[in-house]
Parts: C-alpha cells; sequence; structure tokens
C-alpha cells in the first residue's frame, strides 16, 4: 500500500471519528525506524527480543519493520481507525503467506495487529514500543505517559516529536529522522527502577517485573 493510499483512508477515517489532531496520519519512513531500533537503541542497552508494540500503528509498516530487524517473540501494532486497521490486517497476510517466505525471513510466534484505542489496551507486557506521537495533544501524552509507567524497569519508549514526561523514565536521547512528512526528532525513553505511586499501576509493575525475574 503506498502512502498515498494510506493517507487518503487516514482522512476518511478521521472524519468518521470527529477529525481529531490525535488520529492525523504520518508514515515513518522504513529505513529511519530501522535505524532508530538497530543502532539508537541497542546503543543505550535496548535488545530487540520479548514483545514489541507500536501504538497508532497505521496500515502496520512499524510492525513489519519490527519483525524484519528485531528478534522479537510478539509484536503487535494497535490502531484505532477501523480503516487503517483492516488495510494493516491485508498487508501483513501479504508479509507473512509471501514476502518472509520469499526471503526466508523468520515470522514471529505472534505478529498482528489489533483494532483498539491504545489507552484502553493492554500493552504493560511491552519491552519495545514505538509511537508516532508528532501530532498527539498533551492530554493524550499524558495519558500515555501515566499508562506507560506500569511498564517494567528497563523498558523502551520511543515517540516522535514529542516526548514523554514522567518521573518514571529517562530521556536518553533525541535524534532527528527524515520522514515521510519532513524531519520529526526520535526520543527514547527508558523505564527506571523507580517503584510507582499509583497502586493500580504499582501492581502491574510489580507483576511484570517478577514475570522478567523469573526468566
Amino acid at each position: 500500500m503506498t502512502t498515498v493510499q494510506a493517507r487518503q483512508l487516514a482522512h476518511k477515517g478521521r472524519e468518521l471519528q470527529g477529525s481529531s489532531n490525535d488520529l492525523t496520519y504520518g508514515e515513518v519512513n522504513f529505513s529511519s525506524l530501522a535505524q532508530i531500533l538497530c543502532e539508537d537503541l541497542q546503543k543505550h542497552g535496548v535488545t530487540l527480543k520479548g514483545t514489541f508494540y507500536d501504538l497508532g500503528s497505521g496500515v502496520g509498516r512499524g510492525v513489519i519493520v519490527a519483525a524484519l530487524v528485531g528478534s522479537f517473540d510478539r509484536i503487535r501494532g494497535i490502531e484505532i481507525l477501523p480503516e487503517l486497521f483492516k488495510a494493516s490486517v491485508d498487508v501483513l497476510q501479504e508479509y507473512k503467506s509471501r514476502v518472509a517466505p520469499q526471503y526466508s525471513i523468520p515470522i514471529p510466534k505472534e505478529l498482528e495487529t489489533v483494532h483498539a484505542n491504545m489507552i484502553k489496551a493492554d500493552w504493560s507486557d511491552a519491552d519495545v514500543i514505538f509511537i508516532n506521537s508528532t501530532c498527539f495533544s498533551k492530554p493524550l501524552m499524558e495519558k500515555i505517559a501515566a499508562k506507560a509507567a506500569s511498564l517494567a524497569p528497563g523498558s523502551c519508549v520511543v515517540t516522535l516529536t514529542q516526548h514523554i514526561v514522567s518521573q518514571y523514565f529517562d530521556l536518553v536521547e533525541s535524534k532527528k529522522y527524515e520522514m515521510s512528512w519532513g524531519d520529526a526528532t526520535a526520543h527514547i525513553h527508558i523505564r527506571t527502577e523507580k517503584e510507582c505511586l499509583n497502586a493500580d499501576i504499582e501492581a502491574r509493575y510489580r507483576s511484570r517485573k517478577k514475570a522478567i525475574e523469573k526468566n
């Protein structure tokens, strides 16, 4: 699917959803995201293993990049616009049935996109998260930051343009990359060892930390 086709689908979906800026679509540059994952993250000790999420995954480009360059067991994209979600299902099916076998590329145990609201969905088991947050509102960024506090220590969250403001994350690097709409700054955040103050989030945090320690 071309960038133009994806934008047309996103425009249609935004009209049906009320044209919120939070739903503005921007196609990530394949090579830029690959460089972020392969070079920048690993420079900070982040391994491309475990579970990867793309929040606001569009037609699934970020999901496929993660499958190509990483060694994740589980890769999941979360997309709220039904038009983009449906397109991503077709894109992933094409990748799994034709592209990956043709080039002998291993397919993760779980490689999928789901139709859901990223704030309501559960991604507390993530090891690496990518978010194209360029057009996100401040309230949405605050909700993401609050929800991300339940991630395990050492988990990584990469955002574009806007960074997460949270006492539970260290912003370890900010670097400009070319994207389909122009340059965007990729912000790399690492979850610290600091425990959460919110009781519900703290319970999820401890549960996730204990599961990692067992492995």
